[in-house]
């Protein structure tokens, strides 16, 4: 897979898979500390439930997904009629210290909008990575760094921009997510939260 660093429209790359409305396991609500405690479990689209995440009722999905579980990008005109909930980033390193990148990827696919990758390797680095590992990303950071790569996806003309921005890594990566617009979420807690298997 030869996914664009920079937001392309490739015909691979950008394969999007989203429910719209889930939240993030070990991700906290952005909304008010006034509203009511929510049940410990919730449903996703697919019916299976999310240990200890709190049900979250978002916007529509971007797009529809087709019989592959994937689906085009979302026309313009649908994109202007349509809020995204969140964009989950991760790192090469939290990516890796993981059992099943793929795995990890394709679950965070059911609570996101997009789903990228970010780290301090050059293009091809990261290529060989996602293409070993089977991993089907919306964006990456290529030649430009972390955290400016993040700070593209955070601005609202982005392609990839959602209302909540999480960026999942490890201890010494917080300084990957920008200061304004994302969340660091470490690895650990959001993998034994979600059921992820780490090395």
């Amino acid at each position: 897979m030869n996914a664009d660093p920079h937001g392309g429209d490739g015909a691979d790359e950008a394969r999007l898979r989203t429910d719209g409305g889930s939240k993030m396991p070990g991700v906290p609500s952005g909304e008010e500390e006034s509203q009511p405690e929510p049940d410990s479990t919730s449903t996703s689209s697919s019916g299976a439930q999310m240990p200890g995440v709190p049900d979250s009722k978002g916007p529509e999905p971007a797009a529809k997904a087709n019989e592959g579980n994937t689906c085009g990008a979302p026309t313009e005109d649908a994109e202007d009629d349509v809020t995204h909930g969140l964009t989950t980033a991760f790192t090469l390193n939290a990516l890796a210290s993981t059992a099943d990148p793929a795995a990890v990827v394709d679950d965070a696919r059911n609570w996101s909008d997009w789903v990228g990758v970010v780290g301090t390797v050059d293009s091809p680095t990261m290529n060989t990575f996602l293409r070993r590992n089977g991993v089907d990303i919306d964006f990456f950071n290529g030649a430009n760094g972390p955290a400016e790569r993040l700070a593209r996806v955070a601005q609202s003309g982005s392609t990839f921009h959602s209302d909540r921005l999480v960026l999942v890594g490890v201890p010494g990566e917080e300084g990957f997510a920008p200061e304004d617009g994302w969340e660091f979420e470490p690895l650990e807690p959001t993998a034994e939260e979600a059921g992820w298997e780490l090395k």
